[in-house]
């Protein structure tokens, strides 16, 4: 989405690479115009966590999770990335905390025999409802995008009612003359198109986990100015997208008691 936006306003397409200072820099990067990246695996030694035994460590911190090889990762799996630098590197073992897919397992076009991944998503960014379906920020995003609501912003987080979870989304909306009905019934039929198992999940859940909500007017402008005044950090000025906490959420919400 953000590669869109950039190709739009700079009318130039875009070169994707992953990586991250703890891995010693790039760990993948794009091949000419084929979609996704390829790993470099002389730069840390690369293992990767199945998303089954992410879980199995989830639900007991003592469990050590099973690792797979770059040539035992599977099409469509999706792994938390470990790497033991090389180099004199200090890391070894390191948990990066990202989710990657892999979406082949090599490229004959390009005469690349290596898988190619795409990013998934943060560990702690997922939003797991009942254990039948993972929402990305990526994904929401695309709700939030196409829902029908211009916005200035949004988060989202899960939430429980009466013991179910719920995928709760916080919109400011651009203006105040939002059918706020039509746009859930929109955004509950894109999550179904983005996602099968979202759909999967409802039938098995019986009912509709999806909740949206409008916060105030001026509700992230309100949110920037108490965080500047109370002297937080650049990267921690926005609110996250995914899984905003109890404070956080209750200072979005409190904009409009503000006066903003």
């Amino acid at each position: 989405m953000f590669a869109a936006k950039i190709r739009e306003a700079w009318g130039r397409d875009l070169t994707e690479a992953y990586g991250f200072t703890e891995g010693g820099g790039m760990i993948s990067t794009q091949l000419w115009r084929s979609r996704g990246m390829v790993f470099q695996p002389d730069i840390s030694l690369l293992k990767f966590i199945p998303l089954h035994e992410f879980d199995k460590n989830a639900t007991d911190p003592n469990y050590r999770p099973q690792t797979m090889l770059l040539d035992e990762v599977e099409k469509d799996g999706i792994y938390e990335l470990v790497v033991t630098n090389f180099h004199s590197g200090a890391f070894t073992r390191y948990r990066v905390g990202d989710f990657i897919r892999i979406i082949a397992l090599n490229d004959p076009a390009v005469g690349v025999a290596l898988p190619k991944m795409v990013f998934h998503s943060m560990s702690h960014d997922l939003i797991d409802l009942a254990a039948l379906v993972r929402l990305t920020e990526n994904m929401i995003w695309r709700v939030v995008q196409d829902g029908g609501i211009p916005y200035v912003d949004w988060t989202a987080r899960k939430e429980y009612h009466e013991g179910q979870a719920h995928l709760a989304i916080y919109i400011e909306p651009k203006s105040e003359d939002v059918d706020v009905s039509q746009a859930h019934q929109r955004m509950r039929q894109l999550l179904r198109e983005i996602d099968s198992e979202y759909a999967d999940a409802e039938a098995i859940l019986k009912m509709d986990p999806l909740r949206v909500t409008l916060l105030p007017s001026g509700a992230f402008k309100h949110f920037l100015e108490a965080r500047r005044k109370a002297g937080a950090d650049l990267a921690y000025l926005k609110p996250s997208h995914m899984q905003i906490s109890d404070a956080d959420l209750n200072l979005l919400m409190g904009a409009k008691n503000a006066g903003s």
